[in-house]
């Protein structure tokens, strides 16, 4: 027996990847890695760990390669993780119309995805390497400077939810 009752209505317009906005994401953190090896034996032991709200630090440890690449590489992972997730979603959501309606449909990763939130994925992966390069930076560009891209790159990626969710609401009502 059969669980399909039929193929979807409507097919969702094509979404297509725009790889520039993840690129962009893994040159910010290619550059600061470079920065980081350029002036790794010129940073502080201990090396800061933590900072405060403000920029100073309050947290110190040994100072190490892996210390000092740690933000960096959660960057990377994170970067290489957001521009997989918008590969999938937008596959899927080209291939939506085509999929049999079934039992299935609670696997559908797609099910409340628009083409503009799959498409928001490149500027928020831009925005959290900005914002992981401000940490990764912090000790080597000083507390005004680091404090600023993290706290520029927050807000710019407040400011595209933001949009995006009210954009999301025009077009269910509409």
């Amino acid at each position: 027996m059969s669980h399909t009752t039929g193929t979807r209505p409507t097919p969702v317009p094509t979404v297509r990847v725009r790889w520039a906005w993840h690129w962009g994401a893994s040159l910010i953190l290619l550059a600061t890695a470079a920065v980081l090896l350029t002036v790794y034996e010129g940073l502080p032991d201990p090396y800061p760990m933590h900072h405060s709200l403000t920029g100073v630090a309050d947290g110190f440890a040994s100072k190490g390669h892996v210390v000092v690449f740690l933000p960096t590489v959660i960057g990377a992972v994170l970067v290489g993780a957001l521009a997989a997730t918008n590969t999938v979603l937008a596959r899927s959501l080209r291939t939506r119309s085509e999929r049999p309606v079934g039992r299935y449909d609670h696997l559908d990763l797609t099910g409340k995805s628009t083409p503009e939130s799959v498409a928001a994925l490149g500027p928020v992966n831009l925005l959290l390497a900005v914002i992981l390069s401000g940490v990764s930076l912090l000790p080597v560009i000083g507390p005004l400077a680091g404090t600023g891209m993290i706290w520029g790159g927050i807000a710019l990626l407040i400011a595209v939810i933001a949009v995006q969710s009210v954009r999301a609401r025009r077009q269910q009502h509409s």
